[in-house]
């Protein structure tokens, strides 16, 4: 015959179910204060620089010739350059106009074009 476990038994059984929950959960919170607060910016920047970089595709083509090794296409490099007027709203027309001629003067002497034109 199977005798049940006393009550002193069960209290004791209790104590060490909570005790170690209570240990598991202090252990718990300490690596997550350490992750979050104490190395936090470490970690953060650690992520951002895995998840976010810059990379360079540059796809030449090559020149494309024809049976008689004659010349048809080769490749060039192009750029698209763009100025958006909703940064422009946010400045006085003082401010703005400065910037307008600055965005010209450079592009005009990138382009070697003249400034009017630009």
């Amino acid at each position: 015959m199977v005798s049940k476990p006393s009550s002193s038994m069960l209290k004791r059984a209790l104590v060490v179910v909570i005790a170690t929950v209570l240990i598991m959960t202090l252990v718990s919170t300490g690596s997550l204060a350490n992750v979050m607060i104490i190395n936090g910016e470490k970690y953060q920047t650690m992520a951002s620089e895995q998840q976010l970089y810059d990379t360079l595709l540059s796809a030449p083509r090559g020149d494309i010739y024809d049976r008689n090794m004659k010349l048809l296409a080769t490749s060039s490099p192009a750029w698209t350059v763009y100025v958006t007027p909703n940064s422009f709203k946010k400045l006085s027309n003082k401010e703005a106009k400065k910037v307008r001629n600055k965005i010209a003067d450079g592009l005009s002497e990138i382009l070697e074009l003249e400034k009017d034109e630009v």
